[in-house]
C-alpha cells in the first residue's frame, strides 16, 4: 500500500525499530546521518532494507524533501521479492 507523507516530514529517525523498508513511488527522499544528507532517494529508489536484513534499529534517518508516495514493504512481502 502507497503511503503519502508531507514535504519536510521524517518517515523515520535514527535509531528507530525498523520492520520494513520502502520504495519511492514519486518525490524525494533524503537520507540523513546527524546534520548531513548521505543519500538521495528518487522514484524507483529504495530505503530502509538494512533493518530487515539485520533487525537492529535504523542506522539514519529519512526524510522527505517534497510531498512523496512511498511503498511500504514488510519483511515477509521482502522475502518473497528476495526469492524471486
Amino acid at each position: 500500500p502507497d503511503e503519502t507523507v508531507a514535504a519536510e516530514v521524517g518517515v523515520f529517525r535514527l535509531r528507530a525499530p525498523g520492520d520494513c523498508m520502502y520504495v519511492v513511488r514519486t518525490g524525494q527522499v533524503d537520507i540523513v546521518v546527524g546534520d548531513g544528507t548521505v543519500l538521495q532517494v528518487g522514484p524507483g529508489g529504495a530505503f530502509g532494507e538494512l533493518a530487515l536484513i539485520d533487525d537492529g534499529p535504523r542506522s539514519a534517518g529519512a526524510v522527505a524533501v517534497e510531498e512523496t508516495s512511498l511503498v511500504r514493504v514488510d519483511a515477509r512481502r521482502f522475502q518473497f521479492l528476495v526469492q524471486q
